[in-house]
């Protein structure tokens, strides 16, 4: 039978009380129980049936049980005892015998016990020593006590300056090399160990160093154990592992312990493992500052494998977005993204990659919208270098359709979001919106969609800008059709009213070319806050003498708000309509325009000023008729008779039929070429 003792009761009591009789005197396991106060007493043979302090403090219960009763003071004994430090372990095993006390049935004592030696062996290096090998006697330290916990607790709350902490931890490891460390607690150990020692500041080096010796230590230890190796170890906990570890990074014996546990125990990178993203930034800068390249895309390639494409998928999701959100500056993050670009194009990969359900489920997540999750996704989609799953690219853009028509205070293109998410991300170019445009279908192929992806690839590499691609008339006329609402927002933030952009207007209209003059009429065609303020030019300007004050419109809005998203007005009428006579007399005077450009140009002026309802003034009348008859004559062309008619017409409506008469007689007496 396994437990043959309890044919003669508990401890085999019954036999050794028909072996020896009553009148026996060696104690052994039938210790005495102790008669009396906490001031004073004595042991009494609980086999002694006619002792009356066995009657008077013992129920009929404790007999039976061969226990002590419960009113006796165990515990105190044993604290007292165990501040006397000069006891052994084999006195230490005779009081628990005499106070009938089976520390495998009741672990709490050896709990109790270790909690009163460790504040002695912060002072008291021997008492340090005690612990230690109190730690390491299973018959003391009993399983289930919890006393590998207790003392990392405590540990965590010694000063940095104990001498005793390194011995006391060494019970730890040497505890781990045979095994009598259970499990959960090593999970526990593992996750409290960078509270040894507990400061408030940040970590130094020193104290990195010291913990990671720890961790290495206890990893070797259960690596050398015969009873217990890392494979019995709960996935649980060496992701914690890691996790401690990879915040303790870019430390370099950190990063060799990491390689040992992920060689060491295969299957790591499960889904939602927050350490695998730390470590392959961890793995991304030091690329970015050193020239391992080749390793380090090797290395995380070889950590992001996973024979379920979920958990890769969701690696590559999870690692772009704790790049995007990191807090690096923009330019380094713009490095680390180009590291992490080659990375994705050079990684193998299979057709379940792309099937994964991570792609078009977009969750929640602190720090980016809706709006950056799916730009992500679909820019980590567009860096594989080859077999680009555009079914999934197309139903992520649907996707980010979506989120733009529930967007009411700016409701643009496709294009327009999509361009402006890659920018406020920093992602580096890859041709995602050249592709976007393909997908689609806004373009048909041929030499214009040619030019328009060029133009797009520009854009997004950040080669040029909206206002470089809106000065060139061919880009602008490629990318119109899908970008209007970025030209538009980027033309209404400009002040066409200030006095720097009135007088290098008027300077481009005289000295610049054809084309460099038309970028000006889209300027103005493109301003809708302007449009909207000529209407008013037609309230005149209060005289000095009343000391008016006027304010057409509150302060320009700050670059990158739309001017009329968040409620602006519009700019101050007058001084719009002093920029629109002004170029008007800059081109009909520019030597560089030909006359029959110069009155093309005044006449989109002047349509331009009609259909927004603002007024002709005399300077702007007078500049179309040079520029529609006397540069005419002076060049030798006839003047059609219709444009005569229409001119006149215009010049009897602003300065009378007598100044019209006498434009007439004057034209009929001067010879052309005067």
């Amino acid at each position: 039978m396994p437990d043959i003792a309890s044919l003669f009761g508990r401890y085999g009591t019954e036999h050794a009380a028909l072996s020896r009789g009553k009148e026996s005197t060696d104690h052994g396991w039938f210790s005495p129980i102790y008669k009396g106060g906490s001031g004073g007493g004595e042991f009494v043979d609980l086999q002694d049936a006619d002792s009356d302090a066995v009657h008077a403090n013992a129920s009929l219960d404790s007999l039976e049980k061969n226990r002590p009763p419960e009113k006796l003071p165990f515990e105190r004994l044993l604290r007292n005892y165990i501040k006397d430090e000069d006891w052994t372990f084999k006195d230490m095993r005779g009081i628990l015998r005499r106070l009938r006390i089976d520390l495998r049935q009741d672990p709490r004592y050896s709990r109790l016990i270790l909690t009163e030696m460790l504040p002695s062996a912060v002072r008291n290096f021997q008492v340090a020593l005690k612990v230690a090998a109190f730690l390491g006697d299973p018959s003391l330290n009993t399983p289930g006590s919890g006393n590998f916990v207790a003392l990392i607790d405590h540990l965590a709350d010694l000063p940095s300056t104990s001498h005793a902490r390194g011995k006391l931890f060494q019970a730890v490891t040497s505890a781990l090399k045979v095994g009598l460390i259970p499990v959960e607690e090593i999970h526990y150990i593992v996750e409290t160990l960078p509270r040894i020692p507990h400061t408030d500041r940040v970590p130094s080096h020193k104290e990195l160093r010291s913990t990671v010796r720890r961790l290495r230590d206890m990893w070797h230890a259960i690596g050398s154990c015969e009873v217990l190796s890392h494979k019995d170890l709960s996935p649980s906990t060496v992701e914690t592992w890691l996790a401690q570890l990879t915040a303790m990074l870019p430390y370099d014996q950190a990063m060799l312990l990491i390689g040992d546990i992920t060689t060491g125990y295969p299957g790591l990178n499960a889904a939602g493992s927050s350490w695998v993203s730390a470590l392959v930034i961890q793995w991304l800068d030091l690329a970015a500052k050193s020239d391992m390249n080749d390793t380090v895309i090797r290395a995380i390639q070889e950590l992001l494998k996973h024979e379920n494409a979920d958990v890769t998928a969701g690696h590559l999701i999870s690692t772009t977005e704790q790049l995007a959100r990191s807090d690096h500056s923009g330019e380094y993050k713009r490095r680390l993204l180009d590291v992490w670009q080659n990375v994705i194009a050079q990684m193998p990969h299979t057709p379940d990659l792309f099937l994964s359900p991570l792609w078009k489920n977009v969750p929640a997540v602190e720090g980016l919208s809706l709006q950056h999750q799916i730009t992500l996704r679909l820019w980590v989609l567009q860096s594989f270098s080859d077999h680009r799953p555009t079914f999934v690219m197309s139903d992520l853009l649907h996707l980010f359709v979506s989120t733009i028509d529930n967007d009411k205070a700016h409701h643009t293109d496709l294009f327009t979001f999509l361009l402006r998410a890659t920018r406020d991300l920093g992602l580096p170019g890859n041709g995602l919106l050249a592709l976007s445009v393909d997908l689609m279908d806004l373009l048909e192929r041929g030499t214009t969609s040619d030019h328009a992806r060029d133009v797009m690839r520009r854009l997004e590499s950040q080669a040029a800008s909206f206002s470089e691609v809106f000065m060139d008339l061919h880009a602008y006329n490629a990318t119109r059709a899908f970008l209007f609402g970025s030209f538009d927002a980027t033309v209404c933030q400009m002040d066409v009213t200030s006095p720097d952009f009135i007088e290098q207007s008027v300077r481009l209209a005289q000295t610049g070319s054809s084309t460099d003059v038309w970028t000006l009429i889209r300027v103005l065609r493109s301003h809708t806050p302007l449009k909207l303020a000529l209407y008013r030019s037609w309230i005149p300007l209060p005289h000095p003498d009343d000391m008016a004050l006027v304010r057409y419109h509150p302060p320009f809005p700050a670059p990158g708000e739309h001017p009329l998203s968040q409620g602006w007005s519009v700019p101050d009428p007058h001084r719009g309509l002093e920029l629109i006579h002004a170029l008007a007399v800059s081109f009909a005077t520019s030597p560089h325009l030909s006359p029959c450009r110069a009155f093309f140009l005044l006449h989109q002026l002047y349509r331009y000023l009609v259909d927004h309802g603002a007024p002709l003034r005399l300077v702007f009348v007078r500049s179309l008729y040079h520029a529609a008859v006397v540069r005419y004559r002076r060049a030798g062309l006839p003047v059609a008779l219709a444009r005569l008619r229409w001119v006149y017409t215009i010049v009897a409506q602003v300065e009378g039929k007598d100044i019209t008469m006498a434009l007439k007689e004057g034209l009929m007496l001067k010879p052309r070429d005067a």
